[in-house]
């Protein structure tokens, strides 16, 4: 790698402009604009600073994560935040903003107070105000009007207990270990039927180690992979002998016909990359020289998913966010004539579509009925979208049955923009 953190990250950002429809002034423009912000130290320093223990190894700061991974969906959220960076950069609440996007436990918080911000700005062509003031002393997260009525917004982050316990994290880094001694690409697909516990955890990895050593001794025919499937009371493993993919792609989790999960769905996955110093500086149109060697994909036990499939009942999961953000709306009184809106960023957002009427009243009732000052619900859900290369939101609004014309007009101009536009 460069020994400049940043000048590697905007040599990989120009490699791939061209395939992400991205000028490079704009690349450039984006850099500037973070370090104008945070300070060139604090990005390098972001880049060098490793969590301890962490699986393969990840970085404390997400900024540090994106410009030391620097593919495609790192490129696009670092240009996307330099661009909410420039538009807010006269907020007096600016520094502040700053500061709680430096914070690793705020990052995720601020960016959706940011994205919001920016969308109503951008659909409803009105002035939007960060870290407006609100009762006692406090600070709101946005304020703004828009057709003779004064509205606050409060931005939140239903928080999800762990998924990934520390013996699923040490299995994951005990996989990627085989992987990495391992001369030829090999992926890996662990479907859990039980969490495990050290012991559990041992064995599996005993077991795909004999696996890879044969996989690795075994050259597969031109034609075909070798494959290997386990399956046990606690777990089914799939490996596979993959191929090299160029480095910023998403390596494809080959496995077993039989493997009970095709899609990518999984929980958490992590690559092995391998590049030279040269490779990693070079630039050939789109690619940068160096390769994504394999791929451990797990899956939690049916019980413990968090993401609901298509076929489980949602009652539960609205429930609980019913409860949350009803929590979270008592603890947050506005001034008399202010209207609330409320933006959860909830993946239950991308399944509201499928929920019964049943379900969307005891959600309304919760937070719209019992709070007369709350307009409207908005449930947001990030996801990267591959056809635009751009991260982009998936919206829900929840508004009371007796719509009120003005705020469910303006959300609908919301999210006519988020399905029709990228940012940038």
């Amino acid at each position: 790698m460069p020994e400049d953190p940043l000048e590697f990250f905007r040599l990989r950002a120009l490699a791939n402009a061209h395939p992400m429809r991205i000028k490079a002034e704009l690349v450039n423009e984006s850099l500037s604009i973070l370090c104008a912000s945070f300070g060139t130290e604090w990005l390098c320093a972001c880049v060098n600073d490793v969590k301890k223990a962490s699986i393969f190894p990840d970085r404390k700061h997400p900024l540090g994560r994106f410009l030391h991974v620097a593919g495609e969906p790192q490129i696009a959220e670092v240009i996307e935040l330099g661009r909410y960076l420039l538009a807010f950069s006269s907020s007096p609440a600016f520094g502040t903003i700053v500061s709680t996007l430096a914070a690793p436990s705020q990052y995720q918080s601020t960016l959706l107070q940011l994205a919001t911000a920016y969308r109503l700005r951008r659909a409803l062509n009105v002035d939007v105000h960060l870290e407006p003031p609100a009762q006692n002393g406090r600070l709101g997260d946005i304020s703004f009007e828009y057709a003779s009525n004064r509205y606050n917004a409060e931005c939140y982050l239903p928080r999800i207990e762990g998924e990934v316990t520390p013996e699923c994290e040490l299995l994951l880094k005990d996989c990627l270990k085989i992987l990495k001694e391992a001369d030829v690409p090999i992926s890996a697909a662990i479907q859990l039927w039980s969490m495990p516990n050290a012991a559990l955890r041992k064995v599996m990895v005993g077991l795909i180690r004999e696996q890879v050593k044969e996989i690795k001794e075994c050259p597969p025919h031109a034609d075909t992979f070798k494959q290997v499937l386990i399956s046990g009371k606690h777990a089914i493993i799939s490996l596979s002998q993959s191929f090299e993919i160029p480095l910023g792609s998403a390596p494809p989790v080959v496995r077993h016909p039989a493997f009970p999960r095709q899609g990518n769905d999984y929980v958490a996955a992590c690559t092995v990359g391998h590049a030279s110093e040269h490779g990693l500086r070079g630039i050939q149109r789109a690619n940068i020289h160096g390769v994504a060697r394999g791929i451990v994909a797990l899956w939690l036990p049916p019980e413990e998913e968090t993401e609901a499939s298509l076929s489980k009942d949602l009652t539960k999961d609205i429930e609980q966010l019913s409860k949350k953000i009803e929590k979270k709306v008592a603890q947050t009184r506005g001034d008399e004539g202010v209207r609330g809106l409320v933006i959860a960023e909830t993946w239950i957002a991308t399944q509201m579509s499928r929920a019964t009427e049943g379900q969307l009243k005891g959600l309304r009732r919760r937070v719209l009925d019992n709070h007369a000052r709350i307009d409207a619900l908005l449930l947001m859900s990030r996801h990267w979208n591959h056809e635009s290369r751009r991260h982009k939101y998936h919206i829900f609004p929840v508004t009371p049955v007796d719509r009120r014309e003005a705020t469910a007009g303006m959300l609908d101009e919301v999210v006519r923009l988020e399905a029709t536009t990228s940012i940038p």
